[in-house]
């Protein structure tokens, strides 16, 4: 086996906490194996992911985006070497930068307002997809069905399961509940580039489900040059969508965007086209922070922005505006949950102190025991009776999705 059989791309580190979650004892690494033979593949195996495990010293020198080599069979002198210069890796760099370029030309910040009737019945859908987000809106304008999606993930890489069939039974009793034909999404958010956002989005476009008159709100700025995300990005090129950049500028009545303000990328450089740009290393921290509004009520999605994004937002009106429905960042784990930094000065430790648990539901979106921290005992704790799962009901049974009616704020699982 040659050295570039053993090339990985960083695709996410997760930290791991003691039991008390007090301290980081060690880093999960989610590693995607790269080949040249393989590049094109627009499917997955379950040998393309492995997890390795990494102390603080290791976690030094790896970064999420990156390439390195790794050889699995001395993991007992596990030893983790840059390979961004790398044939395979350099190639894909210039593949995702091509596609990226592409899209950038057509991307905009003007977000023309969607014009919802205030008399509009709102269900969302939340799909169990392991450990990742999936969600829908459905806007029923009674003349009118609009459809948005938010995050589209299908395969958890993690216990290997494919969850597309939970996905296709959300959409067909949408189908049944709507009196629809056939699914069209409106709107597409896609609230950062990590693997369990995103995988499902090629099988929505092979579908038909999104087309070139979806709009698409994704941050074309910053690189994930994987070889999962830049197919992706070949197969929106080719749809010749429109492109949405999801920054603050971009809010509209009833899509209000909260993080990032600024144009935001993944690596220093000296000039980004002469423009004052923030740079995020962590993808988490460029997750898309908004909240829609429909009526008098509102959902808050958050992807998986962690203490330091939360700490950078300052447009964040008193008790997130007070949501109705809040989704839980980062699949419940601690990092996404200890705010301590508020915009308008209200002593906060976590997000609880941030929601009115009487009257927001907190919606946690994954699957517990994913990894170490998955679900935190102190997020469950601290969020209490407002929490509501997407993977089990109310009785802890396992449900393909979860259905909420918000006129009657009736939660129903499927």
């Amino acid at each position: 086996m040659g050295e570039d059989d053993n090339v990985y791309f960083v695709e996410e580190i997760f930290s791991e906490f003691d039991k008390n979650e007090k301290e980081i004892i060690n880093y999960s690494v989610v590693l995607l194996r790269t080949t040249m033979e393989d590049d094109e593949r627009d499917d997955i195996n379950e040998s393309d992911f492995i997890l390795a495990t990494v102390n603080t010293e290791q976690i030094e020198n790896i970064r999420e985006g990156q390439y390195l080599i790794y050889n699995q069979s001395q993991e007992s002198n596990l030893q983790f070497i840059n390979a961004n210069q790398n044939p395979i890796a350099k190639r894909n760099v210039i593949k995702n930068n091509f596609y990226r370029g592409k899209l950038l030309r057509r991307a905009s910040i003007d977000n023309a307002n969607p014009n919802i009737d205030v008399d509009a019945k709102i269900h969302t859908y939340h799909v169990n997809v392991g450990h990742g987000n999936c969600s829908v809106i459905v806007i029923d304008e009674k003349v009118s069905v609009k459809i948005w999606m938010v995050d589209c993930s299908n395969y958890d890489f993690l216990s290997r399961v494919n969850y597309n069939n939970n996905i296709d039974l959300c959409f067909a009793h949408i189908i049944t509940k709507f009196n629809l034909s056939n699914i069209f999404i409106e709107k597409f958010f896609l609230t950062h580039t990590h693997f369990d956002h995103y995988s499902g989005i090629q099988q929505l476009i092979n579908q038909n489900k999104i087309t070139s008159e979806t709009q698409f709100y994704i941050n074309m700025h910053y690189a994930m040059p994987s070889k999962k995300y830049t197919s992706l990005l070949k197969s929106i090129t080719a749809l010749n969508c429109p492109i949405i950049e999801p920054i603050v500028a971009s809010s509209t009545i009833g899509i209000e965007f909260w993080h990032p303000h600024l144009r935001t990328i993944r690596t220093n450089t000296p000039t980004y086209f002469g423009q004052i740009v923030n740079v995020e290393s962590k993808p988490n921290n460029s997750s898309t922070v908004f909240q829609l509004s429909f009526g008098d009520k509102s959902i808050l999605f958050t992807g998986d922005i962690e203490t330091q994004g939360w700490h950078s937002i300052t447009n964040c009106p008193a008790y997130l505006n007070d949501t109705n429905y809040f989704i839980v960042s980062h699949h419940g784990s601690l990092n996404g949950h200890i705010r301590t930094l508020c915009p308008v000065h209200i002593t906060i430790t976590n997000l609880s102190d941030c929601i009115n648990n009487s009257s927001t539901s907190s919606i946690v979106m994954g699957r517990h025991g994913a990894f170490s921290g998955i679900y935190s005992s102190r997020v469950i704790s601290d969020l209490g009776a407002s929490l509501i799962y997407s993977e089990k009901d109310n009785l802890g049974r396992l449900a393909s999705f979860l259905e909420i009616e918000w006129a009657t704020n009736i939660k129903s699982w499927y």
